[in-house]
């Protein structure tokens, strides 16, 4: 289709479809490379020392969620309706006083926030600033631009080769300096310097708007009264469900307890990244939808999305956390041995979590940015009241609880207003996560097999992902769930020529009766 004409909805849910099956084969690419990196980082440094290269990545997540401010979110949202109405000239002033913004606002202040709260050795400083901070400060908002145009199978295919790169990058690093700020600011600047990528597919009136940014002035109206609360909204959504636990583990615990939470939380992370895939493309497809199209079709595809990702979820489940837990001591050494429960809990709780994730892609493509900020804020008042109750005593499970507790929260309040938002009985959203309860109960049962039975580790959990996989393909015929004829379909449509073949089976196995 020419980019000259204007999106139509069958349009729209093909750019959508496209933009998470090639997002899904980026993760599943990604998982074993971000696996292998990451078994590597923790074994070369310890328990101690990559319980403070996670310390140094949150705290700039958290920096640079505080100083973005919703600017990139509302940029797409924004963007978005105008591409799918044909208004290219109010795209392109919008992504060049965008890029104008993060050239004169943004850099300079997390380059100043940089300097205040990590504390790293000047060379390595300088590395970060320079590659990570300035240089993807000139053309930071192309990833958006590709956002705008739907075409997140590009971002994908993007995101899968800088991911690639990255990762070699943190090995080579980790191998040759042994230190955890070193890591820190080889990952930062490699990141900084792959989102020049997205200039390459960018349509090429966006891509000079890009490289010609303007003083950031004349925004659209309305813009900032979106950005604002949902830049909070969303730090404090990443405060409730990111491992930002290890920086009230850092003061209230030990270090040791950071780098057990910490691994466990991003081997959980790893397993469920394909089925955050369905998200990010998401986000522009809806906000699109929204703009041609009524209340009744957006609850269609509210169920039909939270279907898929709860069964996608429900697999993950079931399969890979009880196995990748019972693999911990083996894989990361004796010293992470005691992170294993913990992934198989924190997993399960993810599971849920993420099954939901797509929620928050409706409420943004509504624009409910105080309805957002107003769920995340009560979210991390349960979260860190928690922590401050429960790590004390608990350390690492206390750590756990606390994210739980925050991430449901935030969970259940976002399903029950979007369901009302979009006049959908509460009993019907639940039907569509019955898949990950399937799940949950298919991962105790593999994992009680894999603990009393006299296994070595590595056939433990082939017997997890075995009897996992039979025990939920049994739960979800039994209770008649998973997703429907028309899903599939829909699915199939979106999937790259080559891998349909692949995919159909597998898509079938998961298609109610």
């Amino acid at each position: 289709m020419d980019d000259s004409n204007s999106l139509g909805r069958g349009d729209i849910q093909r750019r959508a479809v496209q933009g998470v099956s090639w997002t899904l084969i980026h993760t599943v690419v990604s998982i074993p490379v971000a696996f292998i990196g990451t078994l590597i980082v923790a074994r070369v440094l310890g328990v101690v020392d990559f319980g403070r290269l996670a310390y140094l990545t949150t705290v700039m997540e958290i920096v640079t969620a505080v100083l973005t401010a919703g600017l990139g979110t509302a940029l797409v949202q924004f963007g978005a309706r105008r591409h799918a109405t044909s208004r290219y000239g109010e795209v392109e002033h919008l992504l060049a006083i965008s890029q104008g913004f993060r050239l004169v606002f943004f850099a300079p202040l997390l380059v100043i926030a940089m300097l205040f709260v990590v504390d790293v050795p000047t060379p390595l400083m300088v590395i970060a600033i320079v590659f990570g901070v300035l240089l993807p400060g000139y053309f930071g908002e192309a990833s958006s631009g590709l956002a705008i145009e739907n075409k997140t199978a590009s971002d994908a295919k993007i995101a899968m080769v800088s991911n690639l790169a990255i990762q070699v990058a943190v090995v080579i690093t980790v191998l040759i300096m042994r230190e955890a700020d070193a890591v820190w600011a080889t990952r930062i600047a490699a990141a900084g310097l792959a989102t020049g990528l997205a200039l390459i597919p960018l349509r090429a009136s966006y891509r000079r708007a890009v490289l010609r940014p303007k003083l950031p002035r004349r925004f659209p109206s309305g813009f900032w009264a979106f950005a604002i609360p949902t830049g909070i909204s969303l730090l404090i959504a990443q405060l409730v469900i990111s491992r930002t636990e290890v920086v009230l583990l850092q003061a209230l615990s030990t270090p040791a307890a950071v780098g057990i939470y910490a691994l466990a939380f991003g081997v959980a992370g790893n397993v469920f990244a394909p089925a955050r895939a369905f998200t990010g493309p998401l986000i522009p497809a809806l906000s699109s939808l929204a703009e041609t199209t009524d209340r009744a079709t957006m609850g269609r595809a509210f169920t039909r999305t939270l279907r898929a990702s709860s069964t996608v979820s429900s697999m993950l489940i079931a399969v890979g956390i009880p196995a990748i837990a019972v693999l911990v001591p083996v894989l990361y050494g004796s010293d992470f041995s005691s992170a294993a429960l913990p992934v198989l809990v924190l997993g399960c709780a993810s599971g849920v979590a993420v099954a939901s994730t797509p929620v928050m892609a409706f409420t943004l493509a509504r624009q409910s940015a105080r309805h957002l900020l107003v769920v995340n804020v009560g979210a991390l008042v349960v979260n860190v009241a928690a922590a401050f109750l429960l790590i004390p005593p608990l350390g690492v499970w206390g750590a756990v609880l606390a994210n739980i507790a925050g991430v449901l929260t935030r969970m259940i309040v976002l399903l029950a207003g979007e369901a009302r938002a979009l006049d959908i009985r509460y009993g019907a959203v639940l039907r569509t996560l019955t898949p990950v309860a399937c799940g949950i109960a298919a991962a105790w049962v593999s994992w009680g097999i894999a603990v009393f039975a006299p296994l070595p580790a590595i056939a433990a959990a082939f017997v997890c992902g075995a009897v996992g996989l039979v025990a939920v393909l049994a739960l979800l015929r039994l209770c008649r769930t998973g997703i429907d004829a028309n899903d599939a379909r829909v699915i199939l449509d979106g999937v790259p020529r080559l891998l349909v073949s692949v995919a159909r089976p597998f898509i079938a196995l998961l298609t109610r009766r």
